[in-house]
């Protein structure tokens, strides 16, 4: 049997690691609020936004040089440089606003 002498350290230990926890997850969401999105989430968020335009983008591997994204829609395709190319084309596909 567990007496309530022993059981009462490790209920505070247990507050007391929650709140260390909850207070470190919170530092956590303020740095990544802050922080400017990856590469990689920069990619992911316009790839759901040219999906929502009936668009398709692709990356080419970056292993062979610089990153290359390809905008596809019924089978023609457009080859973007850069990210931000990427951007411009679905601004003026009426994708950004």
């Amino acid at each position: 049997m567990t007496s309530e002498k022993t059981k009462t350290p490790m209920v505070a230990a247990e507050g007391v690691l929650k709140k260390s926890q909850t207070s470190l997850n919170s530092a956590d969401e303020d740095a990544n609020a802050k922080a400017p999105h990856s590469e990689e989430k920069q990619f992911a968020i316009l790839v759901a936004q040219y999906a929502l335009k009936g668009h398709a983008l692709f990356r080419g591997n970056p292993a062979d040089g610089a990153a290359v994204y390809y905008a596809m829609r019924w089978g023609m395709v457009k080859m973007l440089p850069t990210l931000e190319a990427a951007r411009a084309f679905l601004s003026g596909i009426g994708g950004a606003q």
